[in-house]
């Protein structure tokens, strides 16, 4: 998971407003629609499913991954999304309250290097990892329209990884790029034996193709703006990256949370294994 500081979150639950109508602008769907549109699951049911649905939030109190208002910012976005939230004690004890009682059907927690939901009943477990991938990648696929076929992917981890399989499910060409080109080869190796063609650049291929290039899926831990990337003005990202150092225009998108954690949500809601 990308390390969250509170600063990054503390406005989350007061800010739904302006949420919602900076993502409509910049992809003509709504958080639940656009997790929805990204999972290939009808809107209404998946409404349905999730107002039926209670969530334990459990919050752990470990590790370097303890960030203030972290629990009642989950509590927030499950909220917004029509789920019944109620936080838990914390630890040992919120997840003994949780499988012991059958109001609950699902849970959410993170440690220091996890984000998940788990759902009780139909036992779906979804990874923040896929689900953050995917939901950014969706959301850079909403913002282009296919007006650009190559795609360049910076990270190429976790969350790179699922951004570059939902990318070509989409149509596009996903340009792998990570400072550790060895890491760029093997997920080009794993995709392309899952039949995804991609291509992997290095620094020097991608300086001499960056004039070709204006879409931008920025997975790596630390925003391309801090690095020489940042002298290239991108039309068209999407960063889950923490922080994020890309200035925000109409049509480039960051949240810290938001997004991924909605996807997470509704796919474990729905039975939907990502």
């Amino acid at each position: 998971m990308t390390r969250l500081t509170e600063n990054n979150i503390e406005n989350i639950p007061y800010t739904w407003e302006k949420y919602e109508s900076r993502l409509h602008e910049r992809t003509k769907l709504s958080l639940f629609a656009l997790a929805c549109s990204t999972l290939g699951i009808e809107e209404d049911r998946a409404r349905q499913k999730c107002q039926e649905q209670n969530l334990a939030v459990i919050p752990l109190n470990q590790g370097e991954g303890c960030i203030s208002g972290f629990s009642e910012t989950l509590k927030s976005i499950a909220e917004h999304l029509g789920l019944n939230a109620i936080i838990l004690e914390a630890d040992e004890a919120g997840f003994t309250k949780y499988q012991n009682d059958d109001a609950f059907q699902m849970c959410i927690w993170a440690d220091d290097d996890n984000y998940f939901v788990e759902h009780k009943i139909n036992q779906c477990k979804i990874d923040n990892n896929i689900a953050t991938g995917m939901g950014f990648a969706h959301a850079l696929h909403c913002m282009l329209a296919k007006r650009h076929k190559n795609v360049l992917v910076r990270g190429c981890g976790p969350i790179g990884t699922n951004a570059a399989k939902h990318l070509a499910a989409l149509g596009y060409t996903p340009l792998l790029y990570d400072i550790n080109t060895a890491k760029a080869e093997k997920l080009n190796t794993s995709l392309k034996e899952q039949g995804i063609s991609s291509v992997v650049l290095d620094e020097t291929s991608l300086k001499r193709d960056l004039h070709t290039i204006h879409a931008l899926f920025d997975a790596a831990p630390i925003s391309a703006q801090n690095s020489w990337l940042g002298d290239y003005e991108f039309t068209y990202i999407t960063a889950p990256c923490v922080p994020c150092l890309w200035k925000i225009t109409q049509t480039r998108w960051h949240d810290p949370l938001q997004l991924g954690t909605a996807v997470m949500l509704i796919a474990a809601c729905m039975n939907k294994p990502i």
